[in-house]
């Protein structure tokens, strides 16, 4: 996802193409999903599309609307959180949209997670929500779980079956029937990752990259102070880091003073794709 549209890339050519969203002002992608079908949806700014592989184009499905973050659920529906328009749930096999304008009273939805049972985690701007729905797709109830800073991220655990939830300000753990939820880390969350051993890493605003220690459930830090914003355990075990100011391999640092925003690691070819700001790929 670019500001230009959705790039797509032939592994074995290294050839990239771009596919705008055509009469939009804006072609800013902000998210992305592949479905267990393969079919790729992208979150944009002016809406949420597909890519139509039949036509070889990108097609808009709903417009005006700023999305913010998309899942796959257990049904194959697709949810979809937005800036402002609430909750969105997309049924491919009908194409039908199912538009619940808040849950539990917030209308704009940042992070979504879905636990084994069913339930639906929303992380808004004002905390944390859960919401739990029919067959049909129809809203049985929802509520606000706490309230807090804005929620960019949510992940079920569910050896511990609890929830780590990713703020502004840190990052906690909820457990449902909990009184409050527990803080484990005091500070500003990029992203979660888990890697192939379900080891859970936490790429953060300026104070490094937290490690899960399964042992005593708590975080060690590496590169402290260093502003992370993406982690990659490939399929040999190396460590990859990518901060504001470089690209770490094992402890060897590369692209300095280069803004590194995200890594990939292709299943097939096992190259590891680098996102460079304002430099490509």
């Amino acid at each position: 996802g670019t500001q230009e549209g959705l790039s797509r890339m032939q592994l074995q050519t290294g050839k990239v193409r771009t596919y705008s969203l055509g009469r939009y002002d804006s072609h800013r992608i902000s998210c992305l999903l592949v479905t267990r079908k393969g079919t790729v949806y992208a979150g944009a700014l002016r809406g949420f599309a597909v890519y139509d592989e039949r036509h070889d184009t990108l097609r808009m499905l709903k417009d005006r609307i700023n999305v913010s973050f998309i899942l796959e659920d257990a049904a194959n529906d697709v949810l979809i959180g937005t800036v402002d328009k609430g909750f969105y749930r997309y049924r491919p096999e009908t194409r039908q949209f199912i538009h619940y304008p808040t849950i539990a009273g917030q209308n704009t939805i940042r992070s979504i997670c879905q636990a084994p049972d069913g339930t639906v985690y929303l992380g808004s701007n004002n905390g944390l929500c859960k919401a739990q729905f029919d067959g049909q797709g129809r809203l049985e109830r929802s509520e606000m779980l706490f309230q807090s800073e804005a929620i960019y991220g949510l992940k079920w655990d569910n050896d511990r079956r609890h929830l780590l939830v990713g703020l502004r300000n840190g990052v906690c753990i909820f457990k449902e029937g909990g009184e409050r939820p527990e803080y484990i880390l005091r500070t500003k969350v990029r992203s979660f990752y888990t890697d192939s051993s379900e080891m859970t890493w936490i790429a953060t605003a300026g104070d490094g990259l937290y490690i899960e220690n399964a042992l005593v459930n708590r975080f060690t830090t590496i590169h402290k102070g260093r502003r992370t914003n993406a982690v990659l355990a490939d399929a040999d075990t190396n460590l990859w880091s990518a901060f504001e100011t470089g690209l770490d391999f094992n402890g060897t640092e590369n692209y300095e003073r280069k803004h590194i925003f995200n890594l990939k690691q292709s299943k097939s070819t096992g190259r590891v794709y680098v996102c460079v700001w304002d430099d490509g790929l």
